[in-house]
């Protein structure tokens, strides 16, 4: 039959959901089981298989309703379900949403599941048959809910127990709940979000104009003050609404770590009790994406690096089964994820000594133990002894670093020998509106986001030369750059007079940049650089300026990592 195409993009956007939900169930189903679940799974089965043929999705269709035949086995109590049969309902769910992500760029995608289905039904087939112990749970877990509902029934209506008693049999009702008003929901394309945004983010430039034009206004009148400053708030409070159409909640990312802890443990022949809370914290959908990687890196290294096997955890003292929790929370500043176990632990004397071998740092560099554990997001930087499948190559770290920045967001780790490390990523909620300082180049504003700044430095504190290319803070010595020499930009005349330093980090180093002056501190709206612009060297986009006119917005982040990795080994060599 013919594909419609708007309805195909309904039906991936609602099968997607429904995948989600899938995994969810069988990482729950791991831990426990009930009937209920089985219901649950079988449910999601059959609108999949339904919803996928209405759509003329046969072949999807029929993977699905295999995979049903193997579900209501399940649910009739055929069989007893374990690991094998829960880790062939994942590699299900993981063809099926392979396959929704195609269909969305190519509606004839077709996949070849005939292997899958062979293994399937294998994995089934082996099992032993237990109908009358699971029928028997069953039927006794009906009978309880039936008590139940007798009881209410009795206790919500005492003239129709009364009735009962004399020998007339009573209908068994459910008791009506104390009401439950849940949201409406209503599908709307990104796109769409999009576009309401840009028209809301230049509403929210344009009153930051007036608000700021009214400030310079001696004469102007305290009602028109007043009904700006409304105008202002309320502008903002619409803005926020309409970033809040972008959240999704965490816990879908928070499932694939699960799934991914517990395959890799599997894998390295260790055991694992994974924990998992907050799913329920929402983040902008763009950054959900984004740091799905770097958190699948941590939680790997974790794995890998930070458990012990069974038989050293014993050995130590320990419970032969590893920890691992995922945790979220939310505050005013952004959101703070965690990853924490309790393993090993950081070997610094080992991270140290590789350091040293492979010429980052010298060997009589001091370190504070923070600035030790950075190190290992340094590119090609590894500690393992060989290369696996899992890790050993010195990538994976230095990607994290890179996509938590590139979030504006800051990663910090803390870790006790014997005990555990733990991983803190802590990221602005979204990235259209970030907190920035304006500081001024050679007569030019430009904005800074205040995330990619450690520290300010006001020269006339310090005992400085500005032929200087080296200063002393805090007992340590940093190189010293003109901002504005770093960007190339020519200004529009005006006197050079530098009067601070923005100190930013990367890794474990730390880099000044010369600036004439610090404005303000101000929020912006980032707009992205036009096509083919996107990769200018130190700069992040553009955005609007509370005095109304356009500014660029100052990748520093970028800058330090250049001048850390690339002009500072170069002069080393030179020296």
């Amino acid at each position: 039959m013919e594909m419609d195409l708007e309805i195909l993009a309904c039906f991936c956007d609602e099968a997607q959901d429904l995948l989600v939900r899938w995994e969810g169930l069988c990482l729950e189903m791991s831990r426990s089981q009930s009937p209920e679940q089985f219901d649950e799974l079988f449910r999601l089965a059959h609108n999949l298989k339904g919803s996928s043929r209405v759509v003329g999705l046969e072949s999807f269709g029929n993977l699905v309703h295999k995979v049903e035949d193997g579900i209501t086995e399940l649910k009739k109590g055929l069989v007893i379900l374990n690991q094998p049969i829960i880790q062939q309902l994942l590699k299900a769910q993981d063809i099926l949403s392979k396959w929704i992500v195609e269909l969305k760029n190519n509606p004839g995608h077709q996949v070849d599941y005939k292997d899958f289905l062979a293994e399937y039904s294998s994995v089934f087939a082996g099992q032993p048959h237990h109908v009358q112990a699971v029928s028997a749970q069953v039927e006794a877990k009906a009978e309880e809910k039936v008590q139940v509902f007798e009881q209410a029934e009795v206790q919500h209506n005492p003239v129709q127990s009364k009735s009962s008693s004399a020998g007339v049999p009573a209908p068994v009702q459910a008791a009506t709940p104390a009401k439950v008003n849940l949201d409406e929901t209503v599908r709307v394309s990104a796109r769409k979000i999009e576009q309401l945004l840009e028209i809301m983010g230049e509403l929210s430039i344009h009153q930051s104009v007036i608000f700021h034009s009214l400030g310079g206004i001696a004469d102007s009148s305290s009602q028109l003050n007043h009904s700006s400053y409304l105008a202002r708030k309320i502008t903002r409070e619409l803005y926020e609404k309409t970033l809040s159409l972008r959240m999704v909640p965490v816990q879908p990312v928070f499932q694939r770590l699960e799934r991914s802890v517990r395959e890799l443990a599997g894998s390295l022949d260790k055991l694992v009790d994974v924990e998992v809370n907050g799913g329920e914290v929402e983040l902008d959908k763009t950054v959900c994406e984004k740091i799905v990687e770097p958190l699948t890196h941590m939680v790997r290294n974790s794995i890998d690096h930070g458990l012990e096997t069974p038989e050293v955890r014993v050995m130590a003292g320990k419970d032969p089964v590893g920890k691992v929790k995922i945790n979220a929370v939310q505050d005013s500043s952004g959101v703070h994820l965690w990853i924490e176990d309790d393993g090993k632990g950081l070997n610094q004397e080992k991270i140290l000594s590789r350091a040293i071998a492979n010429g980052i740092i010298g060997p009589d560099t001091q370190l504070e133990p923070s600035e030790v554990f950075a190190l290992i997001f340094l590119p090609g930087f590894s500690t393992a002894e060989k290369v696996t499948d899992v890790s050993g190559r010195g990538v994976g770290m230095d990607v994290v670093m890179r996509t938590v920045e590139s979030l504006k967001g800051e990663i910090k780790i803390g870790s006790t020998p014997g005990k555990g490390t733990q991983f803190r990523i802590s990221i602005p909620t979204t990235l259209s509106i970030i907190d920035s300082l304006i500081v001024s180049l050679k007569g030019i504003d430009y904005a800074v986001p205040v995330s990619a700044v450690d520290e300010i430095i006001h020269l006339n504190e310090f005992e400085y030369d500005e032929n200087d290319r080296m200063i002393r803070i805090h007992n340590k010595v940093i190189p010293v750059y003109s901002l504005s020499d770093c960007l190339n930009s020519k200004g529009n005349g005006e006197k050079i007079n530098h009067k601070s330093m923005l100190i930013s980090k990367f890794a474990n180093e730390r880099v000044a940049f010369k600036v004439d002056r610090i404005v303000e501190q101000q929020q912006i709206v980032v707009r992205k650089f036009a096509s083919g612009m996107e990769h200018v060297f130190g700069l992040a986009g553009g955005t609007i300026l509370g005095n109304g006119q356009p500014g660029l917005i100052i990748d520093l982040k970028s800058l330090a990592e250049h001048f850390v990795l690339q002009v500072k080994p170069k002069a080393e060599r030179a020296a």
